[in-house]
């Protein structure tokens, strides 16, 4: 069992790689599985949220901790708990005791995925049909719709997961700022995400916290051989686009003022970030909190992530669910605390492998407003797809 984890050493991305685990856990509805004896535990929710409340916000921990949490989660802090299936896994929590640096290796051969299930635009567009009834009547103003694409693999242990991450990771340039990977025997599967999303980070002052957030949303291709500036004018002057992300950044700014006041500050409300052949536009969003504030009232107010599910939240969310597949740990977070290290990404361009069945699951989406056309929303999510695969 081991995750990965870049971090910027002299201006430089080296990985740090946890490992050894003295404790880690599979939570569901109404048990954990030990994921290191592998018994079954039963566990409810209410016990669930305490473990979440007791996760430490002080910073410079000593050994490394990693929580995953995943999209599921949500319904309970929705009050929709009691739809959550017994088989759905809602969190994983993963105590390590050792930290060493992880080299890439450069020669790895690449692990091809063949694609088994593609999303028919004739499928999708019912879906989006659907939303857009939603959004005329007034019942939500934006809603992420998403789509799961199945792979088959050839990653069928250890060693051949270590390979995988270090072929789509051997191009510095393209580690997006929330990567990583865990490697979970226990479970037989493999959870990589190469996110560019922030769902928040923390700072410690000596009088207060600093938090803060960055959604990202609007989006549009961008070649190496296009002019980087021209495209972002392009697409901060999109009135979609803009929609999309201004609706989010306001749904972000009233889940900060949830957790506790003074009000939170949008401190940047549109700038580009640039993720492998594609242009997002991302909005900056921080508050102060009081040393009162504990996890749980922290990841409740904002767990998941507004850019993956639209707006207002619970609305958006209930109607998802009719339309989607479960999403799991795409479009959940996955919290790092190491060090100085406390932040929480949101998993997009992010992969399931199931080693056992030799099956992976990759997810992709976008915002619906009533001014998205579906070729061009359909298409987006197509190039999502693409610039994960790119990676390979």
């Amino acid at each position: 069992m081991w995750t990965l984890v870049p971090v910027i050493k002299k201006n430089q991305i080296h990985f740090l790689k946890f490992s050894r685990a003295i404790q880690a856990r599979a939570y569901y509805r109404d048990c954990y599985l030990d994921l290191i004896t592998g018994k079954k535990i039963h566990f409810n929710l209410t016990k669930l949220e305490k473990e979440v409340k007791n996760i430490s916000l002080q910073g410079q921990t000593v050994l490394p901790v990693v929580w995953h949490f995943f999209y599921e989660l949500g319904e309970l802090f929705i009050g929709e708990a009691k739809g959550i299936p017994m088989d759905v896994i809602l969190a994983i929590e993963i105590q390590y005791s050792a930290c060493d640096d992880w080299d890439i290796d450069s020669k790895s051969v690449p692990q091809k995925l063949k694609a088994t299930k593609v999303p028919k635009l004739q499928n999708y567009s019912k879906k989006f049909k659907v939303i857009r009834t939603k959004l005329l009547s007034g019942n939500i103003y934006q809603a992420n719709l998403t789509e799961r694409f199945q792979f088959q693999h050839l990653v069928t242990n250890e060693a051949k997961a270590l390979a995988f991450c270090s072929h789509l990771w051997r191009e510095t340039k393209k580690i997006a700022a929330y990567a990583h990977a865990s490697y979970i025997p226990g479970l037989q599967k493999l959870f990589f995400s190469n996110s560019p999303e922030c769902l928040f980070q923390i700072k410690n002052y000596s009088a207060h916290r600093l938090l803060w957030t960055m959604p990202i949303k609007g989006t549009l291709p961008l070649a190496e051989s296009e002019d980087k500036e021209k495209i972002w004018q392009k697409l901060k002057n999109d009135q979609k686009n803009s929609a999309e992300l201004l609706m989010i950044c306001d749904l972000l700014w009233n889940d900060l003022n949830r957790i506790e006041r003074p009000w939170a500050r949008v401190e940047r409300i549109k700038f580009p970030l640039a993720v492998n052949k594609i242009l997002h536009q991302a909005s900056l969003i921080s508050v102060r909190l009081s040393f009162k504030v504990n996890f749980l009232t922290i990841l409740s107010s904002l767990f998941p992530g507004g850019s993956v599910t639209g707006a207002p939240k619970k609305s958006s969310m209930k109607i998802l669910k009719n339309l989607e597949e479960r999403r799991g740990f795409y479009c959940g977070s996955t919290l790092i605390s190491y060090g100085e290290i406390f932040a929480a990404s949101i998993n997009i361009r992010s992969l399931t492998m199931d080693m056992k069945n030799l099956t992976a699951e990759y997810g992709a989406g976008g915002g619906i407003t009533v001014h998205s056309k579906l070729n061009e929303e359909f298409s987006e999510m197509l190039l999502k797809v693409e610039s994960f695969l790119g990676l390979n």
